[in-house]
Parts: C-alpha cells; sequence; structure tokens
C-alpha cells in the first residue's frame, strides 16, 4: 500500500490512517516518508502511462532534487 500527495504528511492523516488499519487487523505497517517529492511522484506516474521506462538513472536524478530532502 501506498499512500500519495502532501495530505499523508498530515500528522492527523496519519493517526486517523493507523487507527482505521488497527482495527480488527492482525496486520504490521510501517510508515514510511516518501523517496521522491509530490511533484516527481506526478513526474513517475507521468513516465508510467507514457510506457517510459524507470531506469536506476532516472530515479538516481529525482533522488538528488532538493525537494526530496524535504
Amino acid at each position: 500500500m501506498a499512500a500519495a500527495g502532501s495530505v499523508v504528511n498530515s500528522a492527523y492523516f496519519k493517526q486517523k490512517l493507523a487507527e482505521k488499519l488497527s482495527v480488527d487487523n492482525h496486520k504490521t505497517y510501517c510508515w514510511q516518508r516518501p523517496a521522491f517529492s509530490p511533484a516527481a511522484g506526478a513526474l513517475l506516474v507521468g513516465c508510467r502511462s507514457l510506457g517510459i521506462p524507470l531506469t536506476k538513472e532516472l530515479l538516481d536524478n529525482l533522488r538528488r532534487h532538493p525537494a526530496c530532502g524535504e
């Protein structure tokens, strides 16, 4: 499962999501910070929809973008 968009960084949203996922559920979830900025995520979705391969070089370049450190 992956969450996308800036709202997922909200403490309120994370708390409510954790509550919903834990009800009658015997699974464990781990929240991870996004690997890419929202803009980079949009670019990746666009690449996939156009059939552009997501190469290691492309992903490495996106990780170097200053917004990825936010």
